[in-house]
């Protein structure tokens, strides 16, 4: 066991996580498929921070960050649809505007910043350094979210923090998009094009038993499709409890049956994430507009 942090609790706690993961990054042919996963669930990390920085929202949706964190050591398997269903029974997945649906311009921001420094710089050291400290870093990124977006918004002037934050985050789920897409393509283009369909879908598909004798690599690649399958489908289940009408619903099955195949699940889902925002927030955007030329 190394010494992650000098105490024995929580280098105990960080070993099995920081093995399976830190096997997940050998050999170096599994650079696709790691940058796939991490900016694929960069884009549900987005998309939970988004949801607690509302005006008006349950308590226990601003708990993202504790869900998320023991959802690393435990498993997202459970923890994300924990999430999703305080999400829904908690009156959060709003289907039309409210007064307390927006998120203001600080608050917007400081969501970016935290998932930019918290999240994406992590996960960018972990790929490239390929070291096991770095790795140990980045499993508590819930963590260094919540505190980047405290600090940004403890050190950020007063000024224009109260107007909608609207457009930052429609830019964020813009950007994540982008992101996401390209890094399934850079993914999944090879194996479709050079008609390998057996084993794209071996990638996705897990296995209902693993093998006692399989490889610490094997194994873990296992049990994180099972996680992947679990956060997949039960974010599927909170979008389609977000339509707000039968046609938007079929449209949200049509549209992740295409777009998983073309950009992939996550960026599949940061369209439907952006779709809603401009549902609950993008009229009082333009309703804005119009007033300050009046």
């Amino acid at each position: 066991m190394l010494p992650y942090t000098g105490s024995e609790i929580l280098d105990g706690a960080l070993c099995r996580p920081v093995a399976a993961f830190h096997a997940l990054l050998d050999p170096p042919s599994n650079l696709p498929f790691n940058v796939d996963l991490l900016f694929g669930f960069g884009t549900l990390v987005l998309g939970l921070a988004v949801e607690s920085a509302r005006v008006e929202r349950s308590a226990l949706v601003g708990l993202y960050v504790a869900i998320v964190m023991v959802a690393q050591f435990a498993t997202a398997a459970v923890m994300l649809p924990v999430y999703w269903l305080i999400f829904v029974l908690s009156g959060a997945a709003k289907r039309t505007a409210s007064s307390g649906s927006g998120v203001d311009q600080a608050h917007a921001e400081s969501v970016v910043f935290g998932i930019f420094t918290g999240y994406a710089l992590p996960s960018l050291a972990m790929l490239l350094m390929d070291n096991p400290y770095a790795t140990a870093f980045w499993q508590p990124f819930p963590l260094w979210i919540f505190l980047a977006q405290h600090a940004y918004l403890a050190i950020r002037p007063r000024a224009g923090s109260a107007k909608s934050g609207y457009m930052t985050i429609q830019s964020a789920y813009t950007a994540v998009f982008l992101t996401a897409g390209v890094s399934h393509m850079y993914y999944a283009a090879p194996m479709l094009l050079a008609g390998e369909f057996a084993a794209y879908s071996a990638q996705l598909t897990p296995d209902l038993a693993i093998d006692a004798s399989s490889t610490v690599q094997a194994a873990s690649l296992g049990l994180l499709q099972w996680d992947i399958l679990f956060v997949q489908l039960s974010t599927l289940c909170a979008c389609l409890w977000t339509a707000q009408s039968t046609t938007e619903f079929v449209g949200i099955i049509g549209w992740l049956a295409v777009g998983a195949v073309t950009v992939g699940p996550a960026a599949s889902v940061a369209a439907i994430f952006a779709h809603r925002e401009r549902k609950l927030n993008g009229q009082a955007v333009i309703v804005s507009k119009k007033d300050k030329r009046n």
